[in-house]
């Protein structure tokens, strides 16, 4: 798991600065050296539920089971009915990150995974390419 403590809310640069600063990035535009004019943000985790943590961290697949009323209609689930679903948890950037349902491991993106709504989880392991 990455440990930076800080992200730009301009140009998206990740730093270990523990306090909220200027950004120190600079970049060329054509010939001319410009200098970053964002701030860098504490990122806070504080979104990440920790029942997803270690599916995250080792890559393990795994498979969720919905509460009533959250069932998934998106016809991903169309074997259960929407009350299951199968996923790669990955983890969005920002200085707020959240946890991403990722439905194969070479998947650029996925949809936000609504934690509350989640009733059970369980790990499939870990696949090997």
């Amino acid at each position: 798991m990455d440990n930076y403590k800080t992200v730009c809310d301009k140009c998206g640069r990740k730093t270990w600065y523990k306090t909220e600063q200027q950004c120190h990035c600079s970049y060329f535009h054509g010939d001319v050296n410009v200098r970053c004019t964002g701030m860098l943000r504490v990122i806070d985790n504080s979104a990440l539920d920790d029942r997803f943590t270690r599916f995250y961290d080792v890559g393990e697949r795994v498979e969720v089971e919905w509460k009533d009323g959250f069932e998934d209609y998106t016809g991903y689930g169309y074997r259960t009915e929407g009350k299951k679903a199968r996923f790669y948890v990955g983890k969005s950037t920002g200085w707020k990150p959240i946890y991403l349902q990722i439905l194969r491991k070479n998947s650029s993106g996925g949809a936000a995974l609504l934690s509350c709504a989640v009733k059970s989880i369980r790990g499939l392991g870990i696949y090997k390419n």
